[in-house]
């Protein structure tokens, strides 16, 4: 069965991560706090660390 994908969720064409990659990005983020289920993170460090997050949370937050 191959992974879902962002872009199979009808988002933008240009953001494209499987859950492996997102989970991968989410890990490598070296602060913020952490939870067992949350990182929180001022969105200017989400930027600088991980621009792939970025524009998916930016277009998640434009609706």
């Amino acid at each position: 069965m191959p992974s879902a994908s962002v872009q199979d969720h009808a988002l933008r064409p240009d953001i494209r991560l499987t859950l492996n990659e997102y989970q991968v990005a989410l890990a490598a983020i070296p602060y913020g706090k952490r939870l067992p289920t949350a990182l929180y993170l001022h969105r200017e460090g989400l930027a600088a660390a991980a621009p792939e997050l970025d524009r998916l949370a930016s277009h998640l937050a434009d609706g």
